[in-house]
């Protein structure tokens, strides 16, 4: 049971970083994609590229 929380919380991780790249290349402004998708502050400038 363990494993399968673990695994569901590394999926909403990935898939809330891709939806912030998303969100940046839209030009959405940072605060907005951090309020939305709870990915830090430090996480946004990697997704840029």
């Amino acid at each position: 049971m363990e494993e399968i929380q673990q695994g569901m919380q590394t999926g909403e991780r990935k898939a809330s970083r891709k939806m912030a790249r998303t969100m940046l290349k839209k030009g959405i402004p940072m605060a907005d994609i951090i309020e939305t998708t709870d990915v830090s502050a430090g996480q946004l400038p990697p997704l840029r590229h």
